[in-house]
């Protein structure tokens, strides 16, 4: 999910899509004030739901600024999602929204094939999600992709301008490849 703009366009094409492409899923930020009523009109799709915080910097008039009520409002709407027999595909690095979002699982009763934890390749968690898997989690990473350079380097600075220290964690990760440290 691209930014605010381009929400109500990807909502659209998925709704026309999900019934033939039941695997298909999308992507909700949790900071975005409309996401809640995003996921109602979702109800009864049983969709699979990849939620993050989002990284756009988007406007205050439309969107939570404070990454403390961001991640408390991530955790509310996946309880939703829990409720509403969704797949969640909980999208975060950040270890305590992660485990939060475990203990919302559990005290609802889900099982862990009903949702799953996303992490972007090349940050270095890999003690964490060894964690994740070991207790039956599924741990996806994933790997954004494009046609063509242009916006695949578009997309990676958006990535960096919101967070420049993701250049040294990755820096730091491709050096513990190339020395063979964990």
């Amino acid at each position: 999910m691209e930014d605010h703009t381009f929400t109500d366009m990807t909502l659209d094409i998925f709704r026309a899509i999900h019934q033939d492409y039941p695997t298909f899923g999308i992507v909700l930020q949790s900071r975005l004030y409309r996401t809640d009523d995003d996921i109602k009109s979702l109800n009864g799709m049983k969709a699979r739901i990849r939620l993050c915080i989002g990284i756009y910097n988007e406007p205050r008039e439309i969107a939570l600024q404070s990454k403390p009520e961001m991640k408390k409002k991530m955790l509310e709407q996946l309880e939703i999602l829990f409720k509403e027999g969704h797949y969640p595909e909980i999208a975060t690095h950040d270890e305590a929204v992660i485990n939060g979002s475990i203990e919302i699982a559990e005290r609802l009763n889900m099982k862990k094939d009903q949702y799953e934890v996303q992490m972007l390749m090349g940050v270095p968690k890999q003690a964490f999600q060894d964690q994740l898997i070991q207790n039956g989690i599924l741990v996806r990473l994933y790997v954004p992709f494009a046609e063509k350079w242009k916006y695949a380097t578009a997309y990676c600075k958006r990535r960096l301008a919101a967070n420049p220290a993701m250049a040294a964690y990755i820096l730091k990760n491709m050096l513990h490849k190339a020395t063979g440290k964990r």
